[in-house]
């Protein structure tokens, strides 16, 4: 007889995929399910959705989680973009946190495939995050990035109010912060807050514990300081050194370059992302979405899994 300990009926495997565009076919979709990954992780654009107050426009997010449902796989939005009449940066505090409620109530109803009130077809968002790399704190220089990091306290008030919300909705669903940079601090030139989850997880222990409001720690990874994070399993301490042991860790940015004028190969790339993998599942990471299916827009340079957008050319 086959006797399995610590068996979990529930346990989905970590492997993900970021198709921050479409979530479909031409995206790549089928090929990535058939390469073992589990989970999508895409982006919900608030300025798409709601580009004035009180105009709602699903149209285009609705095949994302309706097409990865599909296919069998689940879903981790990344949510962002804030439209200019809710806020002065896209990816920044809000005017009214009361708005950013109101939108993100009636995204998880939506998503919460509970049947009513839903997108067609009923599909779910599995798991939600909130700003990319929020750790930034030089909009200035660095406007693409998240505009949250010299504010921290208010970064956690926003958690502290959408978590509740998400929870009643779909008490299903999980909560994580959105993936932070934490990697070329301010005082080495860079745009990130060193001390930002800190002061962000200090801020929400005061409204009681951290557990209340998330349900993971979300980092991304890219082997850019060899020094200080020389593997994933490196960086994997994160939570332990800023006060959040104990909660999972996901990791919704993580990638490799193929390209030699950066030292590396398109042998080297499969190398490096089998031992990320391998590294991450070893460190008890419980989700690693790997950047992106296509060498085909700004970041994504060398980093895909097919040259260009043509799945008929993949790399090793």
């Amino acid at each position: 007889p086959l006797a399995l300990r610590d068996y979990d009926p529930t346990y989905v495997p970590p492997f993900g995929i970021t198709m921050y565009g479409s979530v479909d076919e031409g995206a790549g979709l089928s090929k990535m399910q058939a390469a073992g990954a589990h989970w999508v992780v895409t982006v919900m654009s608030w300025r798409a959705i709601q580009p004035e107050r009180g105009v709602w426009n699903w149209a285009a997010f609705d095949p994302k989680v309706q097409n990865a449902h599909a296919a069998g796989m689940r879903v981790l939005v990344l949510f962002h973009d804030n439209p200019p009449w809710a806020a002065p940066y896209p990816d920044g505090p809000v005017t009214d946190t009361q708005d950013l409620v109101n939108f993100i109530a009636a995204a998880v109803e939506r998503y919460n495939g509970d049947g009513v009130d839903d997108a067609p077809g009923s599909p779910r968002v599995d798991a939600w995050t909130f700003y990319a790399e929020p750790d930034a704190g030089d909009p200035v220089r660095y406007p693409w990035k998240g505009h949250w990091g010299e504010q921290p306290e208010r970064y956690a008030e926003m958690l502290a109010q959408v978590a509740p919300v998400i929870r009643e909705r779909d008490p299903r669903a999980r909560i994580a912060n959105g993936g932070l940079a934490y990697d070329w601090f301010k005082e080495e030139g860079g745009p990130f807050v060193r001390d930002f989850l800190t002061r962000t997880l200090q801020a929400l222990n005061n409204r009681g514990r951290v557990g209340r409001f998330l349900d993971a720690i979300a980092f991304h990874y890219y082997p850019i300081s060899g020094l200080r994070w020389p593997t994933l399993r490196e960086k994997a301490a994160i939570a332990d050194r800023n006060g959040a042991a104990g909660l999972p860790l996901w990791v919704p940015e993580m990638g490799y370059w193929s390209s030699p004028d950066a030292g590396s190969s398109e042998a080297r790339q499969a190398a490096v992302l089998a031992q990320m993998f391998v590294r991450g599942m070893a460190s008890d990471i419980r989700l690693m979405a790997w950047f992106a299916v296509f060498d085909d827009g700004p970041g994504t340079e060398e980093h895909g899994l097919f040259w260009g957008r043509d799945l008929s050319r993949p790399k090793l």
